[in-house]
């Protein structure tokens, strides 16, 4: 069958965000996304930063952009969520969030033009305000089978609900 598809939205500075990323999403991807059962699709949104040059919020969600154009998100988004120090405390600068990139197997030069990139930030702009339209005031904000889900749910009850919209799509009663 076709599978169900999961919107996530994240913040990278978001820690809420991070114990979802790091101890969550890892066992929905090994039970439902490798059997083709699921489909995740990260929406990376730039709400908690400070909204100026500097915004935290947006460098890395721009990097995710850039890391995701060479076939890294999912190592970066690791990467950069195990490295978070604290909401808007300047750690998340170019720089290190370029250092971060690089880490986890991204290639610096078209990494870094890449986040210079107006094309980059279009992307996390459109995604960000697509987010406040819904009404997205809090990260993680998901959604499935047309219900929303707010904040850090467990694999067991994620599981639940994934299996409740499987059910529902295949026809079972």
């Amino acid at each position: 069958g076709v599978p169900v598809v999961m919107q996530v939205y994240e913040d990278y500075q978001c820690p809420v965000c991070a114990k979802y990323s790091l101890d969550v999403e890892p066992s929905l991807v090994s039970k439902y996304v490798t059997a083709g059962q699921l489909r995740i699709e990260h929406n990376d949104i730039a709400i908690l930063g400070s909204g100026d040059a500097n915004d935290e919020s947006m460098i890395t969600a721009k990097g995710a952009y850039c890391a995701n154009e060479q076939g890294k998100y999912w190592p970066y988004a690791h990467w950069i969520y195990s490295n978070q120090i604290g909401e808007n405390q300047g750690d998340f600068n170019t720089e290190r969030v370029t250092q971060i990139a690089v880490a986890a197997g991204v290639e610096e030069q078209a990494f870094s033009s890449c986040l210079a990139s107006e094309a980059a930030l279009t992307h996390v702009g459109e995604t960000t305000s697509k987010a406040l339209g819904l009404g997205i005031n809090s990260t993680p904000t998901m959604y499935l089978g047309g219900g929303q889900i707010v904040g850090l749910k467990s694999v067991a009850e994620l599981s639940a609900l994934i299996d409740a919209v499987l059910a529902k799509a295949s026809g079972a009663p």
